[in-house]
């Protein structure tokens, strides 16, 4: 009889042990990186700001139990340890979509306002504008070039200046030739080998371009440009296309950029704004940008030029 008691008092603790183990285990709450709630787990290892498995904790392999789940979890890039769950938990994969979904809704409502404040600011610089602001650059179409370019490693070079050139600008074309010609074999017999020779000094095109018009120095009706590169070359010097980005024409010449991009924003326009007896480009604008670049590309896909030397920004400052 004595036997038979202790015996029941034992069997009664084992099972209140074993309730009281069970009580703790699904006490167990988890918390993932990004802090969303996971529910109760049987030794759940969490990790990633947004990871949520829902995998059975039976005794099957781990890759028929994520099989078994692929449908009822969501994961990040994050690598990191495997984490299963006893009770799905779709509450929480949905509450970091819904979060996500959130943040893009606020994303795409920034970009909106964004946009409305630029359209804002566009429309007031619009009104002050003296022209349309709707003008639009010729089309760009460039062809390809499939010139090799001719650099030296080491370069002795020499800067030839509009004002060099001025003087030999305004007769024919055998003039102009002749006149080159005598500059290069300067530079050669000096040990040059590379010569920057301006092509746009003041919004103007020594070539024939869609962007900008003739030099006012130019007399005949031939391509300097077309000249220049192949004198150059007969010679085995480097020829740098040299470009003023920024200076325009001086205010007395807008009339000869009539049917291009500065004609049409000068007059108020903040896109080409007078400083003095000139005028100047204002790179804050993306069409400007966009002018100089074509400007560039026009040269390099037409010319057999060795480069494009951007110097010389002639910018005006508030220093007095």
């Amino acid at each position: 009889m004595k036997n038979r008691i202790i015996a029941l008092a034992a069997a009664a603790a084992l099972v209140l042990c074993g309730c009281k183990a069970q009580e703790k285990k699904e006490n167990v709450s988890v918390i993932d990186a990004g802090g969303v709630s996971l529910g109760s787990s049987e030794g759940v290892i969490s990790y990633g700001s947004s990871t949520s498995y829902s995998v059975n904790s039976s005794s099957q392999s781990s890759s028929e139990s994520v099989s078994s789940s692929s449908s009822s979890y969501s994961t990040s890039s994050e690598g990191g340890k495997t984490s299963t769950t006893e009770e799905a938990s779709y509450s929480a994969a949905e509450s970091v979509s819904q979060s996500s979904s959130d943040i893009s809704s606020s994303s795409s409502a920034i970009a909106s306002s964004t946009e409305s404040l630029s359209s804002s600011s566009s429309s007031s610089s619009t009104q002050t504008s003296c022209s349309s602001s709707t003008t639009e650059l010729p089309p760009a179409n460039f062809g390809s070039n499939s010139y090799r370019a001719m650099n030296y490693s080491e370069v002795k070079g020499i800067w030839i200046s509009y004002i060099d050139l001025a003087g030999i600008l305004s007769g024919t074309e055998s003039d102009f030739r002749s006149g080159i010609s005598y500059i290069y074999d300067n530079c050669k017999s000096l040990g040059i080998n590379t010569v920057y020779v301006h092509v746009r000094s003041h919004g103007d095109a020594y070539y024939s371009s869609d962007y900008f018009p003739r030099t006012k120095y130019l007399g005949g009706y031939y391509d300097p440009l077309d000249v220049m590169v192949e004198e150059a070359h007969e010679r085995g010097l480097s020829f740098q296309a040299w470009i003023n980005p920024l200076r325009a024409c001086a205010v007395s010449d807008i009339g000869r950029e009539s049917g291009n991009p500065l004609y049409s924003w000068a007059g108020g326009e903040t896109r080409l704004v007078q400083v003095g007896s000139y005028y100047y480009l204002n790179p804050a604008y993306s069409e400007v940008i966009e002018l100089i670049a074509n400007g560039a590309r026009e040269i390099t896909a037409n010319y057999d030029v060795d480069g494009v030397h951007i110097d010389a920004y002639f910018y005006p400052t508030t220093d007095t």
